[in-house]
Parts: structure tokens; sequence; C-alpha cells
């Protein structure tokens, strides 16, 4: 049985749209925590906003991370993520 591969750009995206979710969100101690507060993650167009279809079905993209073809994906400062 093969393994099941990531897609690199896929998984990225979805970290970079997660990470300040859960900085906005310090008192969620657990991920349904943070979908209550942060309900805009259940939208599973969400990614859509910032890669389109087409780039997201480039073998390039499941193989490497890619920067998005519609809008920038929010950034974190490393203290906010890293932070205890």
């Amino acid at each position: 049985m093969r393994a099941a591969r990531v897609h690199e750009t896929r998984t990225a995206g979805w970290l970079a749209l997660v990470r300040p979710a859960t900085s906005a969100a310090p008192d969620a101690t657990a991920f349904d925590d943070l979908l209550a507060r942060r309900p805009e993650l259940l939208d599973r167009r969400l990614l859509e906003r910032h890669y389109s279809a087409e780039l997201l079905s480039e073998p390039r993209a499941a193989a490497a991370v890619v920067p998005p073809d519609r809008a920038p994906l929010p950034s974190v400062a490393p203290s906010l993520v890293l932070a205890s």
C-alpha cells in the first residue's frame, strides 16, 4: 500500500490560515474551541480566496509550496506563533 502524498501548497496554505486564527483566539484550548471562535475556518472555499483551482491542480503545487495567485495569505509575526 502506498502512502498518501501530501499536497504541499494546500497544507502550507491551511496552516497559514489557521496560524493567525489561533493568535486571535489564544484562549481556545482545543480545535473545536478555535472553530467556535473562528467559524470562517469551516468555509471549504477559504483557501480559494488565495489560490485558484487551476493553480492548486498543478503538479508543481502538489509537490512544493507555491505562492498564492489570487490574494496574499495572512502572516503572523513569529513571536505570536511561538508564544506560550
